[in-house]
């Protein structure tokens, strides 16, 4: 999997955003040339390589689709199709920008495409929270994309952001994509994430989640449910050992979930198309289980040690990196017996 930030600009100023933007950046084509030699050598230096995951990131990547996403798409579609390799390319995209042009170059090929795409509550609370510089709403905009994605095959994991002040309003956004017919909604993933920066998150009643959890699974058959663990058959990306994100300015990263700063840099990309990791790397790949506290702990084959960015910022000591108690481990052990056996 190669995650790419054309850059890590915005055209939202989301107030939960944990990234640090830098306005007007955009990867050089020094860079740009650079990810294409990489992308070359990654196909053939792994002649036995199944599929090859592109990912675009940020920032908004749509921000400059046609001068770094486009030709990136391009190198990744020559590559993989003269070697009979799958290729997949997703985005995390606000969806603000999507446009026909984007869409008739996202369809020149067959491969699958995805798009990850937030909402933050109803049109009201949405419309408080993200809007473009011009000051106006964005919701509309964003809700008919995403139905135009549907409606040309390419599949949208709708990510709907709730807080203790927009989580009431969450289940009317149903309403407004209840249109989408019986064949798109197999395009589209409902998935409800609780904002961790929101401090009264934690006060929000389970019941007023199960049940808006509930809501969306009785109109739409593909919703995600977060509460279910099982990372260790199915790690975080960022666990994984061919896994690079290459930042706007070559330097090279393996978590999305940190500021792109050179505390939490891992290496750089050379003008060759190689990455040169640096020693934390090693560091972050024995951090993952290293723990006694975690190789006997009930919970640790649904856990598999947090991920390995958590782990690595816990350094040596010897205590649960999510801070679970007891019973927050029966909860989980309960909510994997209800997935597997009940529900």
């Amino acid at each position: 999997r190669l995650i790419v930030n054309p850059t890590i600009d915005c055209n939202f100023r989301c107030w939960y955003c944990y990234e640090n933007h830098i306005a007007g950046s955009k990867m050089s084509n020094n860079t740009l040339d650079s990810i294409l030699r990489l992308i070359h050598n990654i196909l053939n230096d792994y002649p036995n390589l199944k599929s090859f995951n592109l990912s675009f990131f940020g920032g908004e990547p749509l921000m400059y689709y046609d001068d770094i996403v486009s030709p990136i798409i391009d190198k990744s579609r020559v590559e993989c199709t003269s070697r009979g390799v799958k290729l997949l390319i997703n985005f995390t995209s606000n969806g603000f920008l999507i446009n026909d042009s984007i869409i008739r170059h996202l369809n020149e090929c067959e491969e699958s495409k995805c798009f990850q795409i937030t909402l933050d509550g109803n049109r009201e609370k949405h419309n408080r929270t993200r809007f473009p510089s011009q000051g106006e709403g964005s919701y509309d905009t964003i809700v008919s994309n995403v139905c135009r994605l549907l409606a040309c095959g390419i599949e949208v994991v709708l990510r709907i952001n709730y807080t203790a002040a927009n989580i009431l309003s969450v289940r009317k956004i149903i309403d407004d994509i209840s249109c989408i017919d019986s064949k798109e909604r197999d395009l589209l993933c409902i998935s409800l994430h609780r904002v961790w920066q929101d401090r009264r998150g934690k006060q929000i009643p389970e019941s007023v989640i199960s049940e808006t959890l509930e809501a969306f699974q009785e109109e739409f058959h593909n919703v995600e449910d977060i509460h279910s663990m099982n990372n260790l058959r199915f790690p975080c990306y960022a666990d994984k050992v061919n896994e690079a994100v290459v930042n706007f300015d070559g330097n090279v990263y393996k978590c999305t979930a940190r500021d792109f700063t050179e505390g939490n840099r891992c290496g750089i990309l050379d003008h060759d198309g190689h990455i040169l990791w640096n020693d934390s790397i090693n560091d972050r790949c024995k951090a993952k289980r290293n723990r006694e506290v975690c190789r006997s702990c009930r919970i640790f084959p649904l856990c598999g040690g947090s991920c390995s960015q958590k782990a690595y910022e816990f350094g040596a000591k010897n205590v649960c990196v999510e801070g679970m108690s007891d019973k927050d481990m029966d909860e989980i052990v309960l909510q994997r017996f209800y997935d597997c056996h009940v529900r």
